[in-house]
């Protein structure tokens, strides 16, 4: 669907309207029901009220051979992302998901909604980051050593889709165009087994790990090579997405 971005009055009074509702809707029905009946509901009474309102709006992310689908809840007036939960407590992952979709959908702003606690959880939704300013990454491979055409990948990759999207879109991305699975590596203390650990692999001697950290770096590479230290794999290529920054590190025993 066409999406456009409203300005922050715009939204203001749309979420207004939406947030109403939910309290409503939550005063009514209570908090106990499933969260298809809240969504539904909430699409009906905007609806009522004359906003447009789109249901399931489903994005696709597409490169190469790779494709997945996502599906944003409610979509009103063309311009406002809003999602809705029936969780216990509304968590961080609630949050990045929401503005995930507002990246996806090209907009700026958004409601999370959770219906499940004794007052409906109501939060903002933002983003200044548009397409443009979200492919203006820079590549740092200064501690990377080359061993197979991730770096190319992901590049593409950026270049298609721009930065600040979920990490685990790039992550399944770029899983899928190296045709890496997780493999169970063995784990040893000095000669002795002590188990098995699922990495992915690029190769039977080297692992990758793809995160997104923006403090705390050297606390990260401590703990990734606390996990490859007790293998026999050559190496680990760590890829951070540190805001506009990707971050390209090979971990090695000796690191």
């Amino acid at each position: 669907m066409q999406m456009t971005v409203c300005s922050e009055s715009d939204f203001y009074r749309i979420d207004k309207v939406v947030t109403g509702l939910a309290f409503e809707i939550h005063n009514e029905l209570g908090r106990f029901l499933g969260e298809e009946i809240y969504k539904r509901e909430l699409a009906y009474r905007l609806t009522q009220l004359g906003h447009q309102t789109n249901r399931e709006v489903r994005f696709t992310l597409s490169h190469e051979a790779y494709r997945k689908d996502y599906v944003a809840d409610l979509i009103v007036d063309g311009s406002v992302v809003v999602e809705a939960k029936t969780a216990d407590k509304t968590v961080p992952a609630h949050h990045a998901q929401g503005v995930n979709y507002l990246h996806l959908a090209g907009t700026q702003h958004g409601t999370l909604l959770n219906f499940r606690p004794r007052r409906v959880d109501h939060a903002f939704l933002s983003t200044k980051l548009d397409g443009q300013m979200r492919k203006r990454m820079t590549f740092t491979r200064d501690k990377w050593k080359h061993m197979t055409a991730a770096c190319a990948h992901l590049h593409n990759l950026l270049s298609d889709w721009g930065g600040f999207l979920e990490t685990a879109a790039y992550r399944e991305a770029l899983f899928h165009l190296l045709g890496i699975q997780e493999q169970p590596v063995t784990l040893f203390a000095g000669h002795r087994e002590i188990g098995t650990h699922k990495f992915h692999l690029l190769d039977p001697q080297t692992a990758v790990v793809i995160t997104a950290v923006t403090k705390d770096h050297r606390l990260m590479q401590r703990h990734l090579i606390r996990l490859f230290a007790p293998t026999h794999l050559r190496a680990m290529q760590w890829v951070n997405f540190n805001h506009h920054t990707v971050e390209f590190t090979t971990l090695s025993h000796s690191s």
